[in-house]
């Protein structure tokens, strides 16, 4: 592995929602940045509190690596410039700044985040999320049924989840794609910080998970999927949520916002 030292301050980014201890993909991403023949100095990486000092050995040698806690990443700026940080932890509320301009000109998502959709908290919301989208969305003159409809919805959700493949390019497209917009609403948050006060700042997907197309499981055929099932007043009000940073995801996968169709969802149902 070489290792050129990055000229910015840099955000190394597992993307790991579901893993059981997302800090393991950053100690071995650490250990392998800091055991690089070219590496010198400048590098961080999110820990426990229980790790500070610890002699695990998946953590690079304290005089090889800054260990930063929570409560320490907006210190990252005067510690180093590389951190090597779970996504979840640093995708929302957490602003990495000097002055009021953001520190981070490069984001690296280095895995594809794992899609246990069997964690009670993701299952639960997206047994939920079912159910909601199943209530008429002008309302019902008759509520009943209107909650009926919703409850059958959520059971069927729970009934595929449990049938589900764990392996995200074997899920069924519904689920794959709530897995990715999960994970494009974390990285534009991300990104929103990442370009406060005007900053330039670059995502890099690592992983070539994201671009493997041959289980039409790329990042690209799902995006498309997502936007050719959003009716016109969905796509203006993700606009207005998201504007700019919504709009570069699309183009990365070649769609124009403007123009591509609505009446088709690439790939059809699920199968």
């Amino acid at each position: 592995m070489s290792w050129k030292k990055p000229p910015s301050t840099t955000l190394i980014v597992p993307t790991c929602w579901w893993w059981r201890n997302p800090y393991e993909q950053c100690a071995w991403l650490a250990r392998g940045i800091s055991q690089s023949g070219s590496y010198r100095s400048g590098l961080c990486v999110a820990v426990r509190a229980e790790d500070r000092h610890s002699l695990n050995p998946d953590l690079p040698r304290e005089d090889r690596a800054v260990r930063l806690t929570g409560e320490e990443f907006e210190t990252f700026p005067d510690r180093g410039n590389i951190l090597v940080v779970p996504l979840p932890l640093i995708a929302r509320g957490l602003n990495i700044v000097k002055g009021i301009r953001s520190a981070v000109r490069s984001v690296y998502l280095c895995v594809r985040p794992l899609a246990l959709l069997n964690e009670p908290s993701e299952m639960y919301a997206s047994i939920n999320a079912a159910g909601m989208r199943a209530l008429p969305a002008s309302g019902s003159s008759d509520p009943i049924a209107a909650l009926a409809g919703a409850r059958d919805a959520a059971w069927e959700r729970l009934r595929l989840l449990l049938r589900s493949a764990n392996q995200f390019t074997s899920m069924q497209k519904s689920l794959q794609e709530e897995v990715v917009a999960g994970m494009i609403v974390d990285l534009i948050q991300l990104a929103g910080r990442a370009r406060r006060g005007g900053t330039e700042a670059v995502l890099h997907m690592v992983d070539f998970a994201f671009h493997e197309d041959t289980w039409s499981a790329d990042l690209d055929t799902i995006l498309r999927r997502i936007h050719a099932k959003w009716p016109p007043e969905v796509r203006a009000q993700m606009n207005a949520l998201y504007g700019e940073a919504l709009n570069a995801f699309l183009s990365y996968a070649g769609i124009d916002p403007n123009e591509y169709p609505l009446t088709t969802a690439l790939g059809g149902e699920d199968e």
